[in-house]
């Protein structure tokens, strides 16, 4: 029964989060006229599904960039964090813009270097981190983007450093949706 009650609260609390997640995007909105966030695709089903059925969001006015993505992942990877975010956000929402990495580009360090430019042109104000995020390793790293080990594999993603900087932050694991 503890762990039942435990659940329940994990639940409400995740609840909790994802509602105060959609409100900090509608204020961006509000007092911006759009809103830049950075998600990470290793969130869960139920988070997205979650997060998309928040009311109020003016999502034609919402600008993604993907945390980061597989070294080698094509869009439509098993494994591909584009994917999941396509799957389960952009097939369903009208995003303005996405942005992500090209995991199975030839070239890398092209790939960082562009990805920076375009976070950097445009630096988003939100974050809504999962495991992807919570893995990539912590450190002070002035890049914007890198190439990190996530595990035992490699990414592009956006470092932990640079998602310091963004002013709001969420976030979520496994078992908090």
């Amino acid at each position: 029964m503890c762990d039942e009650g435990g659940e329940r609260i994990a639940e409400r609390n995740a609840e909790r989060s994802i509602e105060a997640a959609a409100e900090a995007v509608r204020r961006l909105i509000a007092a911006h006229g759009r809103a830049v966030i950075v998600i990470d695709g290793s969130l869960s089903d139920d988070f997205f599904a979650a997060f998309v059925a928040q009311r109020g969001i003016d999502w034609t006015q919402v600008i993604v960039f993907l945390a980061g993505e597989y070294l080698g992942a094509g869009a439509e990877a098993e494994e591909s964090l584009r994917r999941r975010v396509t799957d389960n956000l952009l097939r369903r929402m009208p995003i303005v813009e996405f942005h992500a990495p090209r995991g199975e580009a030839a070239n890398p360090a092209a790939v960082v270097a562009n990805y920076a430019a375009r976070v950097d042109s445009l630096p988003p104000e939100l974050a809504i981190l999962g495991s992807f995020a919570a893995r990539l390793p912590q450190g002070e790293d002035p890049a914007t983007v890198a190439i990190v080990e996530v595990d035992v594999k490699r990414a592009v993603a956006v470092t932990s450093a640079r998602l310091r900087r963004v002013a709001q932050v969420f976030r979520f694991d496994e078992a908090g949706l």
